[in-house]
């Protein structure tokens, strides 16, 4: 079975939800607002940028390489940049110039959890996906041919 090229490109776009849901728990007093949006967590344009890329690099014919990884490895280093906002925030919240925790209990509860349990690891997974896929496209494989 294979999954079509710009399907883990697509699939990004859920990071729009995932960051209204991270915006609305800032609201709630859950987490900083430095782990949205409206601080330092630009993760949002890799959910708006996901469908444009999806159809602009791998739908068009001038198939653009470089552009559709870079895309990929900033997007897994934009959510590696959150999770090191809200591990900063709840462990050593004075990096962040403010002695108590930044991170209310309840982000360890649903729906809040599912943010770094499954969503973040899925969202990695499907840049992986699509790495792979890339790396695939560019060294495609010699076929052997045997004559008897």
């Amino acid at each position: 079975m294979t999954i079509p090229k710009e399907l883990p490109v697509y699939f990004q776009s859920f990071r729009i939800l995932v960051e209204l849901l991270l915006l609305y728990t800032f609201r709630e007093g859950i987490i900083p607002i430095s782990a949205t949006f409206e601080g330092l967590n630009f993760d949002i344009l890799m959910g708006i940028s996901a469908i444009p890329m999806g159809y602009f690099v791998f739908r068009k014919k001038e198939f653009n390489l470089i552009l559709a990884k870079a895309w990929n490895i900033l997007g897994i280093g934009m959510i590696l940049f959150v999770a090191l906002i809200i591990g900063t925030s709840l462990y050593f919240p004075a990096l962040w110039g403010n002695n108590p925790v930044l991170i209310n209990g309840e982000f360890m509860l649903f729906p809040y959890v599912l943010v770094p349990v499954l969503l973040a690891p899925m969202a990695i997974f499907m840049h992986i996906v699509s790495l792979r896929q890339l790396k695939k496209q560019s060294h495609p494989q010699k076929a052997i041919h045997i004559t008897l």
